[in-house]
């Protein structure tokens, strides 16, 4: 088990319209000690800000995500850092809410995404510490969401 959280960037026509955001993951692993090879669940939340918020305007949009994913570590177990990569796809469930003045709109969509991605571990006594940074595209009505989460996490 584990958890990881830092910096969402939004990319294409999502990063047109929002700034910069965050991301906070929870993940499950399942691997044999012998393999390099792991599988991975993802619960994952992803938030941004639209770039015309104001006193007046606020917008924002976020998306949950269920995915599975394949790990393929590189190098030695015993090894103090291994690099990894990481592909796999599950669902999203995206939100977007604006609001002018007194009046509110929410939309929401579940589709279905994709992400892939590289990392590095760091073995520490008793659980590791990881860096990563993935590339997620979530398939929409006639037009994808693009954005890439860069985050450290523990691993115990």
């Amino acid at each position: 088990m584990g958890v990881s959280g830092g910096l969402s960037l939004p990319m294409g026509d999502l990063g047109d319209g929002a700034d910069a955001g965050y991301n906070v993951t929870g993940h499950i692993y399942f691997k044999p000690s012998t393999m390099k090879f792991a599988l991975r669940g993802d619960v994952s939340y992803d938030s941004w800000k639209a770039k015309a918020s104001s006193s007046l305007v606020d917008a924002s949009r976020n998306s949950m995500g269920f995915t599975g994913n394949g790990v393929l570590y590189m190098g030695e177990s015993t090894a103090a850092m291994r690099p990894y990569l990481l592909a796999g796809g599950g669902m999203y469930r995206t939100k977007f809410t604006s609001s002018i003045g007194s009046v509110s709109n929410t939309s929401t969509s579940t589709d279905p995404g994709i992400q892939g991605g590289v990392g590095v571990s760091f073995n520490l006594s008793g659980f590791s510490t990881f860096l990563e940074a993935r590339y997620v595209n979530v398939f929409g009505d006639g037009s994808s969401m693009n954005f890439v989460p860069i985050a450290f996490g523990v691993r115990f």
